[in-house]
């Protein structure tokens, strides 16, 4: 089952709304990490689009940890698209332009490697392992 991540909390959900809590408004753009008590901003001049509801895997979401996450979507929308190759790169730029899907590709501490993927009409962003592809 897909997980709906606002920026501190997973929730599953199933179709297009969540169990049980809504998504608060703007949560990733600022988000409080619970053990340091520090915020991280996602600032509005960084983003190059919009992430749209924001989903992981359930094997991603075990396997990377809350912090590379939110690194790795702050690197995904300001456009440090990862470890893609250069074609890849070249297609997420026209994406830019045209609308189409863009897809990052990181690699976690643990060596985890993971993908994030937004749709062409920006209405959702997925965090998945390759195999889970």
């Amino acid at each position: 089952m897909p997980v709906l991540f606002d920026g501190k909390h997973f929730f599953p959900f199933w179709g297009s709304q969540p169990c049980g809590r809504q998504r608060p408004k703007n949560a990733l753009l600022t988000t409080k990490i619970q053990d340091r008590k520090e915020e991280i901003h996602m600032p509005n001049m960084l983003r190059k689009f919009s992430l749209g509801r924001v989903v992981g895997t359930p094997g991603c979401l075990q396997a990377v940890s809350d912090d590379e996450i939110l690194l790795a979507l702050r690197w995904h929308i300001s456009g440090n698209w990862g470890e893609i190759s250069e074609e890849d790169k070249e297609s997420n730029e026209q994406a830019l332009k045209d609308g189409g899907r863009l897809l990052s590709a990181y690699r976690a501490a643990s060596g985890v490697r993971f993908w994030i993927i937004t749709e062409a009409d920006r209405s959702v962003t997925t965090l998945l392992l390759p195999e889970e592809y």
